[in-house]
């Protein structure tokens, strides 16, 4: 009795422990990173009702075919690597697809017998009009198909769903001149080779979501909804040259080598939240109806020290495929081996694997020319969001500098509204702005990019937003869809008066001079204009019309070698070059030493705008320079011994142009004894005529 109950107790753990193992493989991942086991192959079973086929068909098609078709007829999606037919979106549809998710990554030539299909397969299902009537609405659906040959479905047209998630194709995909008036499914693929949809027809969308793809081509493509591929993993080019998208190219979380899409045009948005890009974006001419959302979008990274060679980070917490595969397999090694099939000698040309763009841009010395983001002569009719990009390279030289794309260039870009937000990195990507046209800039300084090259900028509305404390999210990941919208508020921001900053402050201001005073263009045209953009507001922009004119005259009173080393690096410089300097230097010192004064006396007077109490300054230092002078008068011949100074009430009555006006008009009227003087109280008068001019004027635009 004792060892039945012993055996009892013992068959019914492991029942419990066996049913808790296969609930925590078939669950969905969570936070905690389930991991993911995977059970042998299982050959494809029998079919109950295999339709009519065909002689040819019945004789040719491989029992895995047989059985995949008699999931279709019915409407069913084919699970090949748990010979299931399942009906799609139902739980147990779902469960058994995440259970199975990583397994295109994990050693598929596995695989290779178990879940085989051919080309010819979905040719003769697709075109022959009695496997064709035959789908039913829900479309052909394949999950975990292995094709070892190329798969060509060129200049086809169909009616129906293409659905080939989880595939293993070896040779790549061919979908040239495609047409498909439902939606094409590549969701969770491993595409070894080039897809090429150039010039398809997709009525619906597009899928390729948490898979591995090597070159994509949809140059001139026509898509009817949206092209989905969030989270993937492109190791070639991602082309949409001259493509139309009706709907959103979603490329949140993605890891992309190179994203073409010149003249391309998307009727919805463009998201790349949180995407990775490890060489660079050529986005010109492109036309959005909706926003560009890129925040924290980082550009790979360098693991090895001294070389251009570029990567991602498969360990970065985010939710992508790299990152699952790092997660939740069961072991470091196994990861690491998916992570090369994934990334590892991709891209794949010709059955063969070859030197990614990285290695092969190194090897001819071109990848700075590569490493940019070109988002120039852009038209977005929603917002442009580049929120806590730094264009920063993760990732050291040997001798510790830091590396980084080379540009961010946005020339002759119009959008209706931008939201500019720059984090704290070393960075030295060149923010690259000229004839950039916005409606409305919301834009934070707290951080600033250490180059920037603005000139003639266009902006409507300028806001200075805080970092409120809300909008410190650290890019972590904490689950497999709380990151889909973690950056989005990144982008829906709202100004109101708890999350802008205070533009009247000396602070802000001083933000505003420092980041335009960093534009390498010269062009003190942006700072111009934003200076404009404010004050019309009714703003006091003194200081910054101040900061405005450092910038406009940095180069005056620069004559000198002396000034030159001054203004570089300071009084330690000008020590070092004092000793033995030529006279001539010396004296285009004191030049610029009285020019700087002279400047210095300007920069707070009449330069910023003619203020009136800027005009009682320059009367009283009119006046009492005229008076310093008197004193190097002449004495009257008459009476040497009598100090006959005009003084002071004379030098002020001279700056009054009418006499009528004037407190002692004998006064007044005296002439000095030196003819210098005399020539100089005509200068005095006619500048106490300019002041009153002046006077005049700022009396007449109050009253207006």
């Amino acid at each position: 009795m004792f060892r039945v109950v012993v055996a009892l107790f013992v068959s019914g753990f492991v029942s419990v422990f066996c049913g808790l193992f296969t609930a925590s493989i078939a669950a969905p991942a969570s936070a905690q990173d389930t991991l993911t086991v995977f059970p042998e192959p299982a050959v494809c079973p029998a079919p109950a009702n295999d339709g009519d086929l065909r002689p040819e068909e019945r004789a040719g098609w491989s029992d895995c075919e047989k059985w995949v078709w008699s999931c279709v007829i019915k409407g069913e999606e084919a699970n090949l690597f748990s010979k299931e037919c399942t009906i799609p979106r139902l739980s147990a549809h779902v469960l058994g697809r995440q259970k199975w998710q990583l397994a295109p990554f994990v050693d598929p030539a596995k695989y290779q017998t178990a879940n085989a299909l051919t080309s010819k397969f979905l040719e003769t299902i697709l075109t022959i009009p009695l496997y064709r009537d035959a789908i039913t609405a829900k479309g052909v659906r394949i999950f975990g198909g292995y094709f070892g040959d190329p798969v060509n479905l060129e200049n086809m047209a169909i009616q129906t769903n293409l659905v080939l998630d989880g595939a293993m194709m070896q040779r790549g995909l061919r979908l040239t001149n495609f047409r498909t008036e439902k939606n094409l499914s590549l969701d969770g693929s491993n595409i070894r080779g080039s897809l090429y949809l150039m010039r398809a027809r997709i009525d619906g969308s597009i899928y390729m979501e948490y898979g591995a793809y090597d070159t994509v081509d949809l140059r001139d493509a026509r898509i009817g909804a949206s092209f989905e591929g969030t989270g993937s993993v492109y190791n070639g080019e991602l082309r949409f040259d001259r493509t139309h998208i009706a709907g959103k190219l979603v490329l949140i979380k993605a890891r992309l080598t190179m994203l073409r899409g010149a003249l391309s045009q998307i009727g919805g948005s463009l998201d790349m939240r949180v995407a990775d890009v490890r060489v660079g974006i050529d986005l010109s001419g492109a036309a959005i109806t909706g926003d560009v959302r890129m925040p924290e979008m980082t550009f790979g990274r360098r693991p090895k020290l001294g070389s251009a060679y570029c990567d991602w980070n498969p360990d970065a917490e985010t939710d992508n495929l790299l990152n699952r595969l790092s997660r939740r397999l069961p072991n470091r090694a196994l990861a690491d081996a998916a992570i090369a099939e994934v990334a590892g000698g991709r891209p794949f040309i010709g059955g063969k694997a070859t030197p990614n763009v990285c290695e092969s841009a190194e090897t001819a010395g071109a990848l700075d020319g590569l490493n940019t983001a070109l988002l120039r002569n852009m038209k977005v009719d929603g917002t442009l969001c580049l929120v806590d990009v730094s264009g920063e390279i993760a990732g050291n030289t040997p001798d510790g500098k830091p590396l980084n794309i080379t540009t961010v260039l946005l020339d002759g870009t119009t959008a209706k509204s931008t939201i500019l937000r720059w984090k704290q990195s070393p960075s030295m990507t060149v923010w690259h702005a000229v004839d950039f046209k916005t409606g409305h800039m919301i834009v934070n300084l707290d951080e600033k990019p250490r180059q920037s090259y603005f000139d003639q900028m266009d902006v409507g509305i300028l806001t200075f937003m805080t970092r409120s404390a809300a909008d410190q999210i650290v890019s972590k990941f904490s689950g497999p869809d709380s990151d889909e919208e973690l950056f989005k508020s990144k982008c829906d921001v709202t100004p109101t008066a708890a999350n802008t900053q205070e533009m009247h402050s000396r602070a802000t201001q001083d933000h505003i001079i420092e980041f335009f005073a960093r534009n390498t263009s010269r062009s003190v045209q942006p700072f111009a204009n934003f200076v404009s953009r404010l004050e019309a507001t009714g703003l006091d922009t003194t200081h910054l019309k101040i900061g405005l004119s450092e910038l406009k005259n940095r180069n005056a009173c620069s004559t000198s070698q002396l000034t030159a080393a001054w203004k570089s690096d300071g009084w330690k410089q000008v020590r070092a070059q004092a000793t033995g300097l030529p006279a001539k230097e010396v004296y285009k010192f004191m030049l610029d030493s009285i020019c700087s004064g002279g400047y210095s006396a300007l920069k707070y007077t009449v330069s910023y705008g003619h203020q009136p109490l800027n005009l009682i300054f320059w009367f009283f230092g009119i006046g009492l320079f005229f008076f310093a002078l008197l004193f190097f008068d002449k004495p009257d011949p008459d009476k040497p011994d009598v100090i006959d100074h005009p003084g002071l009430l004379y030098a002020f009555d001279n700056l009054i142009p009418l006499k009528a006006y004037r407190s002692d008009h004998a006064g007044a009227a005296r002439l000095p004894k030196r003819k210098s003087l005399r020539l100089y109280l005509k200068v005095h008068r006619f500048l106490g005529a300019m002041l009153a001019v002046l006077a005049f004027f700022f009396i007449y635009k109050a009253s207006t």
